[in-house]
């Protein structure tokens, strides 16, 4: 059988999968990332594509999956809820960080202390484990959004775990390259990088992403009464998406900030008119939002495969080793969980359904791959630990999904 044709079936296949993975999702609350991530598993150990092209790609792939589904949560969050949630949706993502990163740092250094000559890791010390817990010190944007919007659970929860997601990948990527600077500066015999100048880094990152996302927003909004006049102009809207997540990157702010407060704007038109105070009405209509909905459909279905593309385990040692720090990942969470809900009312149910919903996706994946590129010692042990992890999150996740949240549990808030 041809390369094309050989292409095709596995397209279509991906596609069947992704339509049948959501109904077994609906009638059963097991994730179709499940059924794709083996898919992507078995095509990946088939050697029809080779790992070194699938790195090669997945950065860009995994902006324009993060853009898309970004902008479909967005879309469908309330304004007012967006608000009240986003300070302890911070402070979760923050919190979560710091402990994901003591945790991994504590542990790495004893289990390569110990048994690092039988691992084949030399000289692994506290910024390796630093780096190693910032690389997977946050829950994915773009795992979580598309799960979280299909269950069965009070519309606050799902406002909740989509911001602290978004805002973690944040915190992640610039956390990462900090330490990996950190450590080719002190290497070098250089003096490191100043705790100022990483503070500034990530609240550029989000006010740059934040102002340009929502003037964008405002912007596209009034220019949408126009273009709703042309036939199939929500269509644009992609093109919006990817023109303003590849410009506040390159300025420095935040692509993922950026879209995901665009889909707010958009998603809320009625009250940002009341907060102008127009009487003009500049909502966009739900032929949009169902259009984006399956355009947000396709690429998560084929980024879940993707994923599962990427995944290599080098030998069993390893694998032991990343289980381990993948269930003290969840142990991390806790305590941030817990500080970040008190005094709310949210339920012990809901509060463990989201210490669960942590998962590590591709942004972990990426940035494993980052000491290879910096030629840090040490650096293939990174993408072999980050891909065991995502795994055993993965698997956290969908018993979390499975056993925290009863099925008549949603209420519209």
């Amino acid at each position: 059988m041809d390369t094309i044709s050989v292409a095709l079936i596995l397209f279509g296949i991906v596609i069947l999968l992704g339509f049948i993975g959501r109904f077994i999702f609906e009638k059963t609350q097991i994730p179709e990332i499940v059924w794709l991530m083996i898919l992507g598993v078995l095509i990946g150990y088939s050697g029809y594509i080779s790992a070194d092209m699938l790195l090669s790609v997945a950065p860009i792939f995994g902006a324009v999956a993060l853009a898309v589904i970004l902008f479909e949560g967005g879309l469908n969050m309330d304004f007012y809820k967006v608000v009240r949630q986003f300070s302890r949706a911070t402070s979760l993502a923050v919190l979560n960080l710091i402990f994901s990163i003591i945790f991994i740092a504590i542990a790495s250094v004893i289990i390569f202390g110990l048994f690092g000559e039988s691992l084949g890791v030399h000289e692994w010390g506290w910024l390796y484990g630093i780096l190693l817990g910032t690389m997977v010190g946050g829950s994915s944007s773009a795992i979580i959004i598309p799960i979280v919007r299909g269950m069965k659970i009070r519309e606050k929860i799902v406002t909740f775990l989509s911001l602290e997601s978004a805002i973690t990948d944040v915190l992640c990527i610039v956390s990462a390259i900090a330490v990996i600077e950190l450590i080719v500066a002190t290497s070098g015999g250089g003096q490191g990088i100043a705790i100022e100048g990483f503070t500034h880094d990530i609240l550029s990152a989000f006010s740059i992403g934040a102002v340009i996302g929502i003037a964008f927003g405002i912007g596209w909004l009034y220019a949408s009464r126009v273009t709703t006049k042309i036939p199939s102009a929500h269509r644009i809207d992609i093109a919006i998406i990817l023109l303003l997540y590849g410009i506040v990157e390159s300025v420095g702010g935040s692509g993922a900030i950026s879209v995901l407060c665009f889909g707010v704007v958009l998603g809320n038109g009625y009250v940002i008119a009341e907060i102008m105070k127009t009487k003009e009405k500049i909502e966009i209509s739900a032929e949009t939002i169902a259009f984006h909905g399956e355009v947000s459909f396709f690429i998560r279905t084929f980024f879940f495969v993707f994923l599962g593309m990427l995944v290599t385990i080098s030998n069993v040692e390893i694998l032991i080793v990343g289980i381990i720090l993948g269930v003290l990942l969840l142990v991390a969470r806790i305590i941030p969980t817990h500080l970040s809900l008190r005094k709310t009312d949210i339920t012990k149910e809901e509060k463990n359904f989201i210490l669960t919903m942590a998962p590590r996706g591709l942004a972990a994946a990426v940035l494993a791959q980052l000491p290879i590129f910096y030629g840090i010692a040490n650096a293939k042990i990174f993408s072999d630990l980050v891909f065991v992890i995502i795994i055993v999150t993965i698997l956290i996740m969908i018993i979390g999904v499975k056993t925290s949240i009863k099925p008549d549990n949603k209420e519209n808030m």
